[in-house]
């Protein structure tokens, strides 16, 4: 959703909703959902995202995150998560999460790379 705009500027806020796929086939978060939300700043230079992320596993383990990022030269949004906290298994993680998106569709759809790196207690 637009809450303002202009032809030299635009800000808003959505929300997307989507699966993880860990490259390995299995592991942490592999075909778990994320839920995000984040507001947006767009000038014709650049777009700046700020938002919140939930990330789950098929168990029902969550991992919740704050990320910031903005856009490249070369057409992508990239940024990085902190990890803020965890229940269940990732209850005390501690932890980063880059991110690289492109937009693979007409409705605003982003395919993107992340890494999380972190520790358990």
């Amino acid at each position: 959703m637009v809450a303002y705009a202009n032809k030299q500027h635009t800000q808003g806020h959505g929300n997307n909703r989507g699966s993880t796929f860990n490259d390995n086939g299995s592991g942490p978060l592999h075909l778990g959902p994320t839920d995000c939300f984040y507001t947006l700043d767009i000038t014709s230079e650049r777009t700046k995202v700020k938002g919140y992320c939930t990330f789950g596993d098929p168990d029902g383990d969550l991992i919740f995150t704050d990320f910031r990022g903005a856009s490249t030269a070369e057409g992508y949004l990239e940024g990085m998560h902190d990890v803020d906290a965890g229940t269940g298994k990732y209850s005390g993680i501690q932890g980063t999460m880059t991110f690289k998106c492109k937009f693979s569709g007409n409705n605003g759809e982003l395919q993107c790379t992340q890494r999380l790196d972190y520790k358990l207690p």
